[in-house]
C-alpha cells in the first residue's frame, strides 16, 4: 500500500469525475425533457417555481 497519499488523491480524482459525469447526465436529461415539453406544445408558467428548469432551453422557430 502506497504511503505517499497517492491513493487518496486517486480516490478524490475519481470522485470528482463521477460528480462531473452525474452533472452532465442530469443536464442532458433536463434539456431533453424541456425540448419534449416544447415539442408537445407546452411550456412552464413563468411564475412557477419550476420555470427556471427550462429557462435556458430556447425553442427555435420551425423552418418551412
Amino acid at each position: 500500500m502506497p504511503l505517499d497519499g497517492s491513493s487518496v488523491e486517486l480516490c478524490k480524482d475519481l470522485a470528482r469525475r463521477l460528480i462531473e459525469k452525474h452533472r452532465l447526465d442530469y443536464e442532458l436529461v433536463r434539456i431533453k425533457e424541456c425540448i419534449g415539453i416544447y415539442e408537445r406544445g407546452f411550456t412552464l408558467h413563468p411564475k412557477s417555481s419550476f420555470a427556471a428548469i427550462c429557462s435556458d432551453v430556447i425553442p427555435l422557430p420551425k423552418t418551412p
